[in-house]
């Protein structure tokens, strides 16, 4: 593997035999089958394989990680691209789909633990549940302008333009809060295993503009 004068990236590419559409997959494919390659020039007796397997490796690393970069660049640009032209056309898209548990309940206080009030004198209960699902049978659905929280009891949307931010409940480990901007509207906890770093990365790749305090 030798230099050129060509720009890195193109010459990246030429290097390990990629095409300007090449995806991440292909790129760890090829990464893998030179890498052992120049392993075998590592474990060489002969001092000049030896040398030549150090520098290859190095230009291989580089290689992956600037390829790496521009293919998920170009990935976030495609995505940029495609959520615009959907919202100019006014089409509603599912992004993704993933099971949760989650609790709605009303607003009016800065409280989202669920508050049961009994009437003694009725022997009725009144509570600021709204609806709510043990994981897993809550599904949580990200669309291009809403959110969608459902279960078996029914369903509850909120428009993404409404949300104020997503952050973590401090007394709920893998649980995050959908606060809504009108403090009068009802606050959504959801709770999944993984579910902050599956929304950090859908929100990324598809540019939704919510901020996340996590």
């Amino acid at each position: 593997m030798a230099p050129s004068d060509v720009s890195p990236t193109i010459r990246y590419r030429q290097l390990l035999g990629l095409s300007e559409t090449s995806d991440l997959s292909e790129l760890k494919t090829r990464y893998g089958q030179l890498r052992e390659k120049f392993e075998a020039q590592l474990h060489s007796d002969d001092s000049a394989s030896l040398n030549k397997g150090r520098k290859n490796m190095r230009l291989l690393d580089q290689a992956y990680s600037a390829l790496a970069a521009d293919i998920r660049g170009r990935d976030v640009s495609n995505a940029t691209n495609e959520a615009s032209e959907l919202a100019a056309s006014g089409l509603i898209v599912e992004l993704a789909s993933m099971r949760v548990g989650f609790q709605i309940i009303e607003g009016g206080g800065p409280l989202i633990r669920t508050e049961t009030r009994r009437i003694a004198l009725f022997g009725s209960v009144s509570t600021n549940n709204v609806l709510n699902a043990k994981y897993p049978s809550g599904k949580l659905k990200i669309f291009s302008d809403h959110i969608e929280l459902s279960c078996l009891l029914g369903s509850h949307e909120i428009p993404l333009s409404a949300i104020e931010m997503v952050d973590k409940v401090w007394y709920a480990p893998f649980s995050l809060r959908f606060k809504q901007k009108n403090d009068d509207a009802p606050t959504a906890t959801v709770f999944a295993w993984g579910l902050a770093s599956k929304l950090k990365q859908l929100f990324h790749q598809h540019r939704l503009r919510i901020l996340l305090k996590y």
